[in-house]
Formats: structure tokens, sequence, C-alpha cells
């Protein structure tokens, strides 16, 4: 469940909120992108001119993602990182998943849903 749609249901279920939960939901729903597809690719420069036996590897990703209301507007970004970096948002990545099966986490979501 999107987070737009929730604001949406908590801003329309109060009469206080009402006038303003389209505005919620257009805000929310514009601005949250979607994760569809994620493309790597491995480049190892092997030599130079300048520099022999000077092995340098990085990664090139591609992500595509889409956001607006329907899904309608979609976005690809390309970037570049070396392996330090990628080393760095393997554990990042890892502490968020963890962190997404804690109790706390685990009752906001059914909260929220």
């Amino acid at each position: 469940m999107f987070l737009g749609s929730v604001l949406f249901q908590i801003a329309s279920s109060n009469r206080l909120f009402s006038p303003f939960c389209c505005l919620v939901q257009l805000c929310i729903s514009a601005s949250i992108q979607s994760y569809t597809d994620l493309n790597w690719r491995l480049d190892v420069e092997v030599a130079s001119r300048t520099r022999q036996n000077a092995v340098t590897p990085s990664f090139v990703l591609k992500l595509n993602t889409v956001s607006g209301s329907m899904g309608d507007v979609k976005n690809e970004n390309i970037m570049t990182s070396d392996f330090a970096n990628m080393q760095h948002l393997k554990t990042e990545l890892a502490a968020a998943v963890s962190a997404l099966k804690s109790t706390r986490s685990i009752r906001v979501t059914r909260f929220l849903t």
C-alpha cells in the first residue's frame, strides 16, 4: 500500500482534513518513486598508456523507476560506482532489510494497513 493512499484515507476520514485530502494524495503520489528494474555491468580497466598492470574495476548501474499516481512517469538513472561504495551499499541495504523485520516496523505496518 502506498504512503499516499494511507494518508489519503486518514485525511478523508477526518472532517478537519477533508478539504486537503486530494492535495495530499496528489503531492505524495507524485513524489514517491517505485523500483521497477536494476541492470548492472562490471567494467574493468586493465591498463592504460601511462599505467601498466593497474586494474581498476567499476560498476555501472542502470536503475529504472516509475512515479506518479498511476505509474505513468518512467525514470532511468545511470550511475557508476567503485567496489568500496558497492560494498557499503550492500551493508546499508542489509541493515534496512533487518530493520524491516523488527517488531517496531511490523507494528507500524500493521497499524497502517
